[in-house]
């Protein structure tokens, strides 16, 4: 079975879709399926190409037990026609994706979500808040609003695919 391909998109790819990129990680690789899956992020501009996450990112994985390496890239049309899943993180890089797939793989589409939109808590706003010149306290909301989503996610993934034994509860 070939690896599920995800890639999660945010602005700047140093604080919304790292945090995301590091909860599924963790969750898969606790749960020993790690063969399963290819996980990285991005962002739609290049402001902190080659950066490392924004260090509110890391202090909140780090207090979940979460240990996370990534240095920010930017979005390119390859990643679009590479990934299976693209997740974005609010309206505003949703409609980038949406966009650059247009312009040269309009069939993508599909494969183009709303992180928040897996999360049962929500039913208005699929816009994950960025944390970027908020405090720590966002930059937490944030990580509870990924780890709900992301459960989502791979509840929707347990639906996709009955090849997945993702277990219960990653």
């Amino acid at each position: 079975m070939q690896p599920i391909k995800i890639l999660f998109v945010c602005l700047g790819n140093i604080c919304r879709s790292p945090i995301a990129h590091a909860i599924l990680e963790h969750k898969i690789k606790s749960n020993g399926l790690i063969h399963f899956f290819e996980i990285n992020s991005s962002g739609t501009s290049g402001f902190h190409t080659g950066s490392t996450p924004d260090k509110r990112s890391l202090a909140v994985l780090l207090k979940h037990g979460i240990q996370f390496k990534h240095y920010a890239q930017q979005l390119t049309p390859a990643d679009i026609s590479y990934y299976d899943y693209i997740i974005a993180t609010d309206h505003l890089n949703y409609d980038e994706i949406i966009n650059m797939a247009s312009h040269s793989l309009p069939n993508k589409a599909n494969s183009v979500f709303l992180l928040r939109s897996f999360d049962l808590n929500e039913k208005t706003n699929f816009d994950i808040p960025d944390p970027y010149y908020g405090l720590e306290s966002d930059f937490e909301e944030v990580y509870q609003i990924c780890e709900r989503s992301i459960n989502g996610f791979l509840n929707f993934l347990r639906m996709q695919t009955n090849q997945l034994h993702l277990g219960t509860q990653p």
